[in-house]
């Protein structure tokens, strides 16, 4: 091969980050979105292994380079048809040490294009149909490292380019049907004789099902009084990525049927009111927007993330629903909720978040390791901004035991209005549950110790820190800098926890973060095993000495750093301009594509200025290393603010302006690998 087959590394790349993300996406569907989060390191893993099996046996691969290159290329489409890992590649071609920053550049390049093209695809395809397209891609690239080759007959890349474009409609349905856990809240309820799943609809937000249960129907209202006289409408369950469910009511236009909804705890805040105008966060299905309109608000806006929930509402169940969204009272947004009230200078009576998660999530520590924006110090505050005189800010949340989330929310609510200037918080705050009186009933429907109430006047009080500190879970409040509410976990509760397992107590334990923690350490063990004991013994049967080995030290301390700052910069900053740009698609897609595009162009650059500075590569490294450190230090310093200021602008103005601010650092980022290589190469 006379060079490098650049083509086919850009399609290879695009198709391995987009299994990536795709595989994050098919994981939080078929699993729990914490599943997902073990699909990067693996990947990593992978890339690490396949640079240990290159370095050792480097020999036998170069005599066979280009039916290896064109044989692990089309293993990957193969393997990522049929649900195993990430196939392994060569990263780095010994007969290319000249061009180093082509090869890389054309890599990331083709990965930044790979990053945005699964996200689109997601919108049009399901994540099934797209798994087939990813292994397409893989199959493609084979082929056309096969064209290039001199040693393979014509015909055997044509057959692998038409297996390729056949890939994506050939194989039968009920092969890549997505099958969740048993576990999940949809398998569950499709268990129920006579369940069936009546409208789907895929998007890179989530995977929405929309169930039907004849037999056994629908009760969804959370917080619902027992005193309620009246049960509610008939109802469809609406489930996101195999998780709820929410309901979709019957309306037909009448107040009457609603009545149940003035029975649920979050009908508090419209006893208060008069006519209010409404907020609601979350709108989902619409149930809240029914509440409202029952309640006759005088004006309701309602934010909704994903616009497929509206379009089910909307349109493919008009009938069902009533078309709640189209009332002349009720305006609708699509949109992430922080955004929307950053975005808008309106003033509301009545400022209500949605139950936006499961109860079966929430109480199991599912959502750990996913930031939530709603739950800041910093989203009260705006929250509040936004009430008119006499407001209310009004926010739903299940009810476990030992509480969690309820005392962080109170928690969040007392240091929003301390920093509001508030002197007595008590005074403007009330926490209410549903619950009977014990007269009504016995007494096993009363809670032994009064835990909520005993919380709330711990939290109001002078010895507040103490009470976080002894607290069995995590209650302090999350920021923006640490938007991590849903984390209750503590080691020191550990062992306590799983003491009391014959008692029923491991359920109590919040599995997120030791999924997290069991992550890391599988990851570090892998890595020692696969890449590092290898080249270990390979180096100890090679005799090297003091001096090599020492060489050989630097410059895996070296790639080292580089792997983790990429990392940890390009992580970092998806969790920034999530907040900024309003939107996860958005900020995975713009975060992802600028890092790896400019990346690519500095590395495409770094070969000019190596071949400039000739023989000497320790001033071309120098000065990018120099600027990430420069820019990096200084977006830790203006970001915030910048984003704050920012904020109200429209979303195209921020998508452009997050790539001026990304594009700088990562150029920078792209020149360290490739110039390395080089130096290491003329060695």
């Amino acid at each position: 091969m006379t060079s490098p087959p650049l083509a086919a590394i850009a399609l290879l790349s695009a198709a391995a980050l987009g299994y990536e993300i795709l595989l994050m996406r098919l994981f939080s569907i078929i699993l729990w979105h914490h599943f997902a989060y073990m699909m990067i390191s693996v990947a990593m893993l992978g890339y690490g292994a396949a640079g240990t099996f290159v370095a050792l046996a480097q020999r036998f691969l170069l005599r066979r380079y280009e039916v290896v290159f064109s044989a692990a290329a089309t293993l990957f489409g193969i393997t990522a048809v049929a649900g195993f890992l990430l196939a392994q590649r060569v990263a780095f071609d010994p007969l290319e040490a000249d061009q180093p920053h082509r090869i890389y550049s054309f890599d990331i390049l083709g990965a930044g294009a790979g990053a945005l093209s699964i996200l689109i695809a997601l919108f049009a395809t399901t994540p099934s149909g797209a798994l087939q397209w990813i292994g397409a891609l893989g199959l493609a690239a084979a082929a056309v490292a096969g064209f290039r080759s001199r040693g393979e007959p014509r015909w055997l890349p044509a057959a692998v380019l038409g297996v390729a474009l056949l890939l994506p409609f050939g194989l039968p349905a009920d092969w890549t049907r997505l099958r969740p856990s048993e576990y999940k809240d949809l398998s569950q309820t499709l268990s129920i004789s006579g369940t069936k799943v009546v409208a789907e609809r895929s998007s890179p937000i989530g995977l929405v099902d929309v169930v039907e249960s004849p037999s056994i129907p629908f009760r969804h209202a959370p917080g619902l009084s027992l005193n309620a006289p009246m049960e509610p409408p008939l109802q469809l369950g609406v489930f996101a990525d195999g998780d709820g469910p929410t309901a979709l009511t019957r309306y037909d236009g009448r107040i009457e049927p609603l009545e149940y909804l003035d029975y649920l705890t979050s009908a508090l805040p419209y006893h208060l009111l008069d006519r209010p105008r409404v907020l609601v966060l979350g709108a989902g299905a619409g149930a809240d927007v029914l509440q409202a309109i029952y309640h006759r608000a005088s004006a309701i806006d309602a934010v909704e993330l994903n616009p497929q929930v509206l379009e089910l509402v909307e349109r493919q169940f008009a009938d069902y629903s009533g078309k709640p969204y189209s009332a002349p009272s009720v305006r609708v947004h699509i949109g992430e909720a922080r955004g929307y009230v950053a975005g808008h200078g309106n003033r509301y009576n009545l400022i209500q978040v949605a139950l936006l998660d499961a109860f079966g999530a929430s109480s199991a520590g599912l959502h750990a390791l996913s930031e939530s924006y709603l739950y800041t110090v910093e989203a009260f505050d705006e929250y509040v901004g936004h009430l008119d005189t006499g407001g209310l800010l009004a926010i739903t949340r299940w009810v476990n035991l030992p509480p969690r989330d309820v005392l962080k929310l109170f928690a969040t609510a007392v240091v929003t209005l301390e920093k509001r200037g508030v002197a007595r918080p008590a005074q403007q705050l009330a926490l209410i549950r549903p619950g009977i009186d014990a007269a009504e009933t016995n007494r096993y429907n009363v809670l032994p110790e009064p835990y909520f109430h005993d919380g709330a006047v711990a939290l109001l009080g002078p010895e507040r820190q103490a009470f976080f500190d002894r607290y069995k879970f995590d209650i302090v409040p999350a920021t923006d800098d640490k938007p991590y509410f849903f984390h209750f976990f503590k080691w020191r509760t550990l062992p306590e926890l799983l003491a009391l397992k014959e008692q029923g107590g491991l359920p109590l334990l919040e599995w997120g973060y030791p999924v997290l923690v069991a992550t890391l350490v599988q990851a570090v063990v892998a890595s020692l095993v696969l890449i590092l004991l290898p080249l270990w013994i390979r180096a100890r049967g090679a005799g090297q000495r003091d001096q090599a080995g020492w060489s050989r030290l630097r410059i895996a301390a070296y790639f080292t750093a580089i792997g983790f700052a990429f990392m940890f910069i390009e992580i970092a900053f998806i969790q920034k301009f999530l907040l900024f740009l309003s939107h996860p698609l958005y900020a995975v897609a713009v975060v992802l594509c600028a890092f790896l595009v400019f990346a690519g162009l500095g590395s495409r650059y770094s070969g000019r200025a190596a071949a400039v500075s000739g023989a000497s590569l320790a001033w071309p490294v120098a000065r990018p290393i120099a600027g990430i450190a420069v820019l990096a230090s200084l977006y830790l310093i203006v970001l915030a603010a910048l984003f704050r200021e920012l904020m109200p602008l429209p979303d195209g103005f921020k998508i452009m302006i997050s790539i001026g601010l990304i594009a700088p650092l990562a150029f920078a980022m792209g020149m360290p690998f490739p110039l390395g290589l080089a130096r290491v190469a003329g060695r």
